[in-house]
């Protein structure tokens, strides 16, 4: 079952959702949640490192892109599952198939809004998560990107410590699903920032 299927079948876009919205100053958010050797280590260890344009090993400092920008408009998107999904028990290869088609779901619906967005700010777009709006990134081959409009790096990929970020702003924790069931709630979180 891919991941179109599963959202159509369980009814995605009719879940309840949250907009949290927090602006800091980017040097602020630098100093307490930006700690690029260590998460762009977790990086290394992911199959699309350097192989995905929104990926590292990036041209540039992480770091130096951050201190561009004077202020950081974070944006997460927190998605309630409805009770009746929270309750059905799913055997672990659905569980996955679920959780994944359901977070490249609304990640990938955040990160179209805030390109929209931004196009009254010009600033930068943060995703909600790793670019997959190509099946295979042109990257692998060589190539440039080849939807340039789409292509918008991720917290975590410029060192941002995402699970901290949504804590601090929306008082949640991240939930993970276990013993077969979906958790209460996901949540994922992008940005623009801002000159």
């Amino acid at each position: 079952m891919d991941k179109i299927h599963i959202s159509h079948e369980m009814d995605i876009e009719t879940w309840e959702k949250e907009r949290l919205s927090y602006t800091c100053d980017t040097a602020w958010y630098i100093r307490n949640f930006v700690d690029t050797e260590k998460f762009i280590g977790f990086c290394r260890q992911c199959d699309r490192y350097n192989k995905n344009w929104c990926c590292p090993e990036f041209p540039f400092s992480p770091l130096e892109l951050w201190e561009k920008y004077r202020q950081f408009k974070i944006e997460a998107d927190l998605i309630h599952v409805p009770l009746r999904l929270q309750k059905t028990e799913y055997s672990e290869e659905k569980l996955s198939k679920v959780t994944d088609a359901v977070y490249t779901f609304i990640k990938d619906r955040l990160t179209l809004e805030l390109i929209e967005e931004n196009k009254s700010h010009k600033g930068l777009v943060l995703g909600g998560g790793c670019c997959n709006f190509c099946a295979v990134c042109s990257r692998e081959k060589g190539l440039p990107c080849i939807k340039p409009h789409l292509k918008s790096y991720s917290i975590e990929s410029l060192g941002g410590d995402v699970v901290k970020t949504i804590s601090e702003i929306s008082g949640r924790e991240l939930k993970w699903p276990k013993d077969g069931q979906l958790p209460p709630y996901f949540i994922t979180a992008g940005g623009i920032l801002l000159k």
